[in-house]
């Protein structure tokens, strides 16, 4: 469980077939995520601040709900662009203020965040959505304000979220004055992520139904992601991946993940579009042979990335079965090493 309710993302970002790993470890390419999702009609929507209409409020359309993912950044209304500084938070319950006729007067939210001096926090609260983006006169601290938000979808596209944590409360008409929605630029985005949504859309929409899996000795079914794993026979046995086309994003390498048993002599190669295979090398693990638990370990590929398309997994013959219960592929997201702010 989450804020908010349920969430399709029960295993991280993975849940979508396009990315193949858990962590999204800077805001721009979680923002990356959700808008390429939504552009292939996945399982995530994203929602610019500019998006937000009082007069047409529509939750999980052009309005986050409860357990929707909110962005900040530093704004500089000078120069009409968003200046990094970014934060993560997430929405626990919403409470949306309107009038008889309908018209939102105010949203207010809680908040959960995590990294926020140096701990996580459930006691911040926002009054007023609309004020917290460049449309509005408020602050988050002294410098932030709403960049967008990401709404998590089911499997039919309709917003995910606990309909007890949104309220909606009467209020009295009154009067409200026109918003002006300034130009805003964000330079990082316009000059790379832009691209990358719209490529992993693509790609999306060609492995919608994930990559293909061969096996040698054993029969592996998917990707290990947590809940289903790979068993690798005690004889010789390998698996390749077949991720249907290059990959989009440049991938750095692998993290392997495997369940009580370290197995030994492991072999990994990736290649491109030529299947002209490159072989990689893999950490001798011989005195965590006996280790107990989840045991995960990288695989390195290359620093910068590469273009993959195939990967495969050979082990040779084992005293007992070895089973990889995780997957991951770690991605290049460009140059942008923006770590979240400290907030």
């Amino acid at each position: 469980m989450a804020p908010g309710g349920r969430h399709p993302l029960s295993g991280g970002y993975r849940n979508s077939t396009s990315i193949l790993d858990w962590r999204l470890d800077t805001t721009y390419a979680i923002q990356t995520f959700y808008e390429a999702e939504e552009l292939f009609g996945g399982r995530g929507r994203w929602i610019d601040w500019d998006d937000l209409d009082y007069n047409d409020f529509q939750p999980g359309e052009n309005a986050p709900v409860p357990g929707a993912y909110v962005l900040i950044r530093r704004y500089d209304p000078d120069q009409g662009i968003w200046n990094g500084g970014s934060h993560s938070m997430m929405i626990d319950e919403m409470t949306v203020y309107r009038t008889l006729s309908g018209r939102v007067t105010r949203v207010e939210v809680t908040i959960l965040e995590g990294n926020s001096g140096d701990k996580v926090r459930d006691d911040r609260v926002l009054e007023d959505l609309l004020e917290l983006t460049p449309a509005g006169s408020e602050w988050i601290g002294t410098d932030r304000k709403i960049v967008g938000f990401g709404v998590d979808l089911d499997s039919r596209g309709r917003p995910v979220y606990t309909r007890g944590k949104l309220r909606w409360v009467t209020v009295p008409e009154i009067r409200l004055s026109r918003r002006k929605y300034p130009r805003v630029h964000d330079p990082v985005w316009e000059g790379h992520f832009a691209a990358v949504a719209v490529e992993l859309a693509r790609y999306a929409k060609l492995v919608r139904r994930g990559p293909t899996v061969k096996g040698q000795g054993f029969d592996p079914r998917g990707i290990p992601d947590g809940k289903k794993a790979w068993t690798f026979p005690t004889k010789r046995g390998a698996a390749e991946v077949d991720l249907l086309s290059v990959h989009p994003l440049p991938i750095k390498g692998l993290i392997l993940v495997w369940e009580g048993y370290i197995p030994t002599g492991v072999e990994v190669e990736w290649a491109g579009a030529d299947r002209r295979f490159r072989t990689v090398p893999v950490p001798d693990l011989k005195e965590f042979r006996d280790f107990q638990g989840a045991f995960p370990f990288p695989v390195i590929f290359g620093k910068s990335g590469v273009k993959v398309r195939y990967v495969r997994i050979r082990l040779p013959a084992q005293g007992r079965k070895a089973v990889l219960q995780e997957l991951r592929f770690v991605y290049d997201w460009g140059r942008w090493r923006e770590s979240e702010a400290d907030f």
